[in-house]
């Protein structure tokens, strides 16, 4: 099935481009955004020109794909069809109008643009690179400033600026006043471009708009030069480019549930919409943003996990780009900041003490994590040694800067440093060594000392090793709770913290708890009175008296860490209840009625929270790969598979990118399950089970 039809529904509105970010809000396209500023909200708004007001078309219905949004609307006779699409950095409105009626039918079609700025400057342009079409730049001064350009393939019959709304369309009607206005000093400049209809019974009129913004005009110009020379062609372009990614870079799946199906296509659009591409000193790799709409920075956090997701791409650029980028943030002391901006500057007001561009706190230590789950699928070793240096100065920046008490367990300074950011966890300050971060250190270290053994180091492995000891033993002797039976936070004074949340779990995924200690931590998970909603996991339980199912870190289900307590329940042995917990994840997420990838849940609702689009979210795409399909990735190489029972009666896996080959596995209820390698069949058994593991070098 073509997956840009499958992924194809009415209640999607976004257009995203590298920098430029549109929403189609009726005729036309409403709020505009570029790198971190707000350039309009309206940017391309298409009225009727009527007694000397605009008029609304009536729509009749929008069609969203990852490539286009179609839609169409009526007033009276006339019928308006639009394809709105990203080219480059351009949004694109093909309009098609059509008299539906039996009689001549006049009218004034007016394409109304309000640009946000404390004041402008404006002007008529040419296009070298589309010949005929009419473009007008505006200049913005906001802070940085940046530049505007508008463009049409049909010279508009009049053209006008104003300072307001009410003026403009005056100055249209009466086709008064100057075309162009040299300068503006309020903080609102609006622009309107006013074509004349005159059509026969059925006869049609169709014409191209674009708009585009770049820091200097050449590059907002230059953004409209193809989109207006051949709208067609880069329509036609756009549908190829995502045609190309899904063949020729997502592995293939299709499975007896369509909803999973559908899921698994749509997260891989929400990875792809989120990728950005600067090419400057400061960020000269691909990476990933957390959702371009709301975060359209790099997140620390949100990098690595996403990184995670990324190593199933058959092209490693992007995957590597999150980790190459997180790690190039580094500060002279070893801090890896939490976000770092587009531009610089930007960040200065918020993070006075940081370097202009990026905050001056870090994240929960994901980037070990990452980087070994990157390796253990890729085989890269060149990664992991350029990598390794600013991973292990990281870590010594822990140990000097978050570890004031000696005690080899370490603290956060900030909300924003926690990742949660509004937990009932910090409710009392934040004098607290939280569980999961202590974890992913214990983790962090495990991953340098593996990695400075691949690369020829074994003093500076055994040095690691020591310290990922240190804290597992401090983890064990003074968060473990034994009248509750699970891992704490503790507070000053090494007291526990009575707020459990799931971060206990993610003890499992570091291998710290005894088989007595994982059983009961698996009994407060499973337990339908705390952690085992509809939806689990909530980030607080249900017999808190703080939970809010819908209250961002206090109460909602958030993919990631579910990802991460899967993980650990599969180190210890506890299948079945991964297994449920995939389940219900892929139903939380897919099941409802549409696909979504948002930024969490409600855990008893499964209503969708807060961002949609979310790229961490995209975890969910490695649960298909590694609990669906079974690879299992090892750090020797070797192709060991073993899936879970899920329920499904067939699933197709196909062009899995594993250590240099290509894996496609294969199950029917009926005929059981079978691997191949690069075509061949490596391994077959009349049931759904382990296989392997197999030497593929």
């Amino acid at each position: 099935m073509d997956p840009l039809a499958r992924l194809a529904r009415p209640d999607k509105d976004t257009l995203i481009g590298n920098l430029c970010r549109g929403v189609s809000e009726g005729a036309g396209i409403g709020t505009l955004l570029w790198a971190e500023e707000m350039v309009s909200r309206e940017a391309l708004g298409i009225y009727l020109l009527a007694g000397g007001r605009l008029v609304y078309l009536d729509p009749l219905e929008q069609t969203w794909r990852p490539d286009r949004i179609e839609a169409h609307y009526r007033t009276g006779d006339l019928e308006l069809a639009e394809l709105k699409f990203v080219c480059g950095d351009a949004l694109v409105d093909e309009l098609t109008f059509r008299n539906a009626g039996t009689s001549p039918l006049r009218a004034t079609v007016v394409a109304l643009s309000e640009l946000e700025g404390r004041k402008a400057s404006a002007a008529r342009c040419d296009l070298a690179g589309a010949p005929g079409a009419f473009a007008v730049l505006a200049d913005l001064q906001t802070g940085r400033g940046f530049s505007v350009a508008l463009g049409s393939t049909r010279a508009p019959d009049a053209l006008r600026w104003a300072p307001f709304r009410k003026t403009l369309v005056r100055l249209l009607a009466e086709r008064q006043g100057p075309a162009l206005q040299a300068q503006f000093k309020q903080d609102l400049v609006t622009c309107g471009m006013a074509f004349d209809l005159d059509l026969a019974p059925g006869e049609t009129a169709s014409w191209a708009l674009a708009v585009a913004a770049g820091p200097a005009p050449y590059e907002a110009l230059h953004a409209l030069e193809a989109p207006l020379a051949s709208p067609a062609a880069c329509r036609e372009a756009a549908t190829a480019a995502w045609h190309q990614f899904f063949e020729s870079q997502v592995p293939r799946f299709a499975c007896s549930d369509q909803a999973l199906a559908d899921l698994y296509h749509y997260v891989w659009h929400v990875q792809r919409v989120n990728r950005m591409e600067l090419a400057n000193r400061r960020l000269p790799w691909p990476f990933g943003a957390p959702a371009k709409f709301k975060y359209p920075h790099l997140w620390f956090w949100d990098a690595c996990l996403q990184a995670i997701t990324l190593r199933w791409l058959k092209d490693p650029a992007y995957c590597q780009g999150n980790l190459r980028s997180v790690a190039a943030q580094q500060y002279p002391d070893g801090m890896l900041p939490h976000e770092t901006a587009l531009l610089p500057g930007t960040m200065r007001r918020n993070w006075p003490d940081g370097d202009g561009q990026s905050s001056s706190v870090t994240q929960p230590p994901v980037l070990g994590l990452a980087l070994w789950e990157v390796y253990a699928a890729t085989g890269d070793r060149a990664l992991l040694a350029d990598i390794y240096p600013a991973l292990a100065r990281y870590d010594r920046w822990f140990e000097a800067r978050r570890d004031e008490d000696g005690d080899h367990l370490f603290a956060f300074v900030h909300r924003w440093e926690t990742g949660w950011d509004n937990s009932p966890r910090w409710d009392r300050g934040f004098d607290v060594e939280p569980v999961e971060v202590n974890a992913l250190i214990v983790i962090q270290r495990e991953v340098l000392a593996d990695v400075a053994e691949l690369l020829g180091r074994p003093e500076e492995a055994r040095g690691h090793r020591a310290r990922a000891q240190e804290t597992a033993e401090a983890m064990r002797r003074l968060m473990w709770d034994g009248a509750a039976a699970i891992y704490c936070d503790l507070l000053a004074d090494h007291a526990k913290s009575p707020v459990h949340t799931p971060a206990a779990f993610c003890t499992l995924l570091a291998g710290l708890p005894t088989p007595e200690q994982a059983a009961a931590l698996v009994g407060h998970l499973t337990n339908p009175a705390r952690f085992w909603t509809r939806y689990p996991v909530p980030v607080v339980p249900q017999d808190d008296p703080e939970f809010d199912p819908n209250d961002y870190w206090r109460g909602p289900t958030w993919i990631h860490i579910n990802w991460l307590i899967i993980q650990g329940l599969l180190r210890y042995g506890y299948r079945d209840v991964a297994a449920e917990m995939v389940r219900r994840t892929f139903q939380l997420m897919g099941g409802q009625g549409r696909p979504t990838c948002n930024e969490c849940y409600n855990p008893l609702t499964g209503e969708e929270a807060r961002t949609p689009d979310l790229s961490w979210s995209g975890l969910v795409n490695d649960l298909v790969i590694t609990c669906v399909g079974g690879i299992r990735p090892r750090a020797d190489g070797q192709l060991q598979c073993d899936p879970l029972d899920l329920g499904l009666d067939s699933f197709h896996l196909q062009g899995v990118p594993y250590r240099g080959h290509l894996i496609d596995l294969e199950f029917e209820r009926a005929g059981g399950y079978r691997v191949a390698v690069d075509g061949r069949e490596a391994g077959r058994r009349p049931d759904l089970g382990p296989l392997g593991p197999f030497r593929i070098d």
